[in-house]
């Protein structure tokens, strides 16, 4: 195998951009977060408005007792009471004024806290997502985490905004409500502070019930979710299979459970409910009769019996309406919960942490590999080792589920060798920073993924300050420039969702002009070409051979014309890699590369292609790369100095590459 490299090491712990730091873990409590919250700039300033607003109320009373007050007393004495009146007027019109103004400000300041607290935790929970390791989505349902970027971060932020004020108002007002009680009549106190326990233990029971039934209907909800989101991603599969009237008895299912537990989440609140009403006659038959007894014994005034009465209603609508917010708080505590777990999941593959090797070759090397998905039992890479060295091209070939993609995606990171060692210039890749990596390897896969964004933004998205001379560039060297000049905006087209809006061989085009703009030192190309016709694929082709100069290349495909110039082929069965080297070393075997080739070509035969022909014409490659190369002189210079690529390419075997379909060829006719 390869000698390892010596090149100079940069130890990185820290990414270099500017990280949101992730909260700390609660300790599943609502106080804890709403303390977290209250954190958050001066957000302190949003509780003296709500203290205020939760007060006034009874201030209020307390004014229109005396009033009560002031005419009970012109009607026994006759003596006017009006200058006390009118001023008692006064107090209540500005009261009115104050309320006005703190309630403006409350709801301004908890709403603009609660947005900002919210976002905060999306912001956390999707930088968090994108720096998990791909085993977490291939285990987690995409529907649930919807939910959570989506409903469950709504929620949050309603139960920690206005709803969060409100609940200040009541606990001040039945604070301030029983206080006033005792200080007013402290008999028809006692009478509240027995009701009110009584009323809040009932409250508290059924709230478990609740506390069930919600649980059960946001587990229902995620499973829809995902059921609609996976039906209507797929929509193209599902209208092709004629799959619709299934998937919607499916989710006619789905939402029959959602249906079942929202109406167990209703019967819970009507329960609630009923002990609230209970509660607050209790308070009213009870405070009627002894308040009424202490009026006629003249222990009471008629005007302080109805303050005391709005005292005693305020309290205690305050704290059963607490209660009753507190266990919606619930679901929104949960939600909040979950979002924080989520954030905090610390990723089993480092995001930004490991080396940075300064001075890559692109060496790399496969070391008794052996692995299997999370989601299965049984190992889809057996023992596999092989190398390809610093401007080489590899080709990894085989029947389809043989292991050849798996190696591209433990080679880019997105998992880790269950067994054995990947070197990249010597060095074991686990010990590689991941951001690293993918800046200097690009792939090219079977099919590739555009965004909603124009064509220019979308081959951007490989290098984010590409110029437009390299974007250019890279649209000639990917056979782009000239169906790209045919759309009204050119560069600036929308491709639509997932590239909806243009064809697949365009779209494969596209992604491969996003990995040449980005000139990686390793590029992987994972049957780039399958989606393009003869011609389109002879092009493109011939596009990825020029800019496979002087960079490592690997190849993954099955077809001859994308494999003619690889330096050494390495062919997959089972997970194992069971035979080995060049195009005409393995055809003059005639082992499993021969019968796969074989095997090729007669199917092409029988579908009405033949590929015998297309496989001779590239004998003529020689006289057409001449042809090309002087019309391509040009593009090629400029990605040189574009990239700043070194001029000096490897020495590429023409004759080998000529001759070998001519071996194919005879050894098909033998056969």
């Amino acid at each position: 195998m390869g000698k390892s490299s010596t090149n100079s090491i940069e130890e990185v712990s820290v990414s270099e951009e500017k990280e949101i730091v992730p909260l700390k873990r609660p300790r599943f409590s609502g106080l804890k977060l709403y303390l977290r919250m209250l954190s958050y700039g001066k957000a302190q300033l949003a509780l003296i408005p709500s203290i205020i607003t939760g007060l006034l109320p009874l201030a209020q009373m307390a004014i229109i007792g005396q009033v009560l007050i002031c005419h009970t007393e012109y009607i026994q004495t006759g003596k006017s009471t009006l200058p006390k009146i009118l001023n008692l007027t006064y107090y209540l019109l500005g009261l009115a004024a104050l309320h006005g103004i703190c309630t403006f400000l409350q709801t301004f300041l908890w709403a603009r806290l609660s947005s900002d607290f919210t976002n905060d935790l999306k912001r956390q929970l999707f930088s968090s997502l994108m720096k998990n390791e791909v085993t977490f989505f291939d285990t987690t349902p995409i529907g649930s985490v919807l939910t959570l970027l989506g409903e469950d971060s709504q929620l949050v932020q309603n139960s920690f905004g206005v709803i969060k004020a409100t609940q200040i108002n009541y606990i001040v007002q039945f604070i301030a409500g029983i206080i006033l009680c005792f200080v007013y009549a402290w008999q028809i106190a006692l009478i509240t502070l027995v009701v009110v326990p009584f009323s809040y233990t009932l409250q508290t029971l059924f709230g478990k019930l609740f506390t069930k039934n919600e649980a059960a209907l946001f587990h229902h909800l995620s499973e829809s979710m995902t059921v609609a989101e996976e039906t209507l991603s797929s929509i193209r599969t599902v209208r092709s299979a004629n799959r619709e009237d299934e998937q919607i008895r499916i989710f006619g299912k789905m939402t029959q459970k959602v249906a079942k537990a929202t109406r167990g989440l209703f019967y819970s609140i009507v329960y609630d409910f009923t002990i609230i009403l209970c509660g607050q006659w209790a308070l009213i038959i009870g405070n009627m009769y002894y308040g009424g007894k202490m009026v006629i014994n003249g222990t009471l005034k008629g005007g302080d019996l109805f303050s005391v009465f709005s005292f005693m209603l305020y309290g205690c609508q305050g704290v059963i309406h607490l209660q009753y917010t507190l266990q919606g708080e619930q679901k929104a505590i949960s939600s909040a919960i979950r979002i924080l777990e989520m954030a905090k999941r610390v990723p089993s593959i480092p995001y930004d942490q490991g080396k940075k090797i300064k001075d890559f070759k692109g060496h790399i090397e496969f070391q008794n590999v052996s692995f299997k998905y999370p989601t299965r039992d049984s190992y889809v890479l057996k023992n596999i080792s092989f190398e390809i060295k610093p401007g080489e091209i590899g080709a990894l070939v085989g029947h389809s589920g043989s292991g050849k993609s798996t190696c591209v995606q433990l080679l880019e990171r997105f998992y880790e060798p269950t067994e054995g060692k990947i070197l990249l210039d010597g060095h074991d890749i686990t010990t590689l920073n991941s951001r690293w990596l993918h800046q200097n390897i690009a792939l090219v896969s079977q099919e590739p993924t555009l965004f909603h964004l124009t064509i220019k933004q979308n081959i951007k998205y490989g290098k984010r300050n590409a110029t437009d001379e390299e974007v250019s560039i890279a649209c000639d060297l990917a056979n782009c420039t000239k169906f790209i000049s045919k759309f009204e905006k050119g560069l600036d087209q929308m491709v639509g969702e997932k590239g909806s809006t243009v064809s697949g061989g365009q779209r494969q085009r596209i992604a491969i002009a996003r990995a040449l703009v980005k000139n990686p030192k390793v590029l992987i190309t994972d049957e780039a070409t399958s989606a393009l016709d003869a011609g389109s694929e002879k092009k493109v082709q011939l596009a990825l051979d020029n800019v496979m100069e002087n960079r490592t290349s690997i190849i993954v495909a099955h077809r001859l014309t994308t494999i003619r110039k690889a330096t050494m082929i390495y062919v997959f069965d089972s997970g194992k890699i069971v035979e080995s080297g060049t195009h005409e070393e393995l055809i003059e075997n005639k082992c499993w590369y021969y019968e796969l080739v074989k095997r090729q070509l007669t199917e092409d035969k029988i579908h009405g292609t033949d590929k015998e022909n297309e496989i001779k014409d590239i004998k003529n490659d020689s006289e057409s790369d001449s042809e090309s190369s002087s019309s391509s002189s040009t593009t090629t210079t400029k990605i040189s100095s574009s990239y700043s690529s070194s001029s000096s390419g490897k020495s590429n075997d023409e004759s080998s590459v000529s001759s070998s379909p001519t071996n194919i060829s005879t050894t098909t006719s033998e056969t």
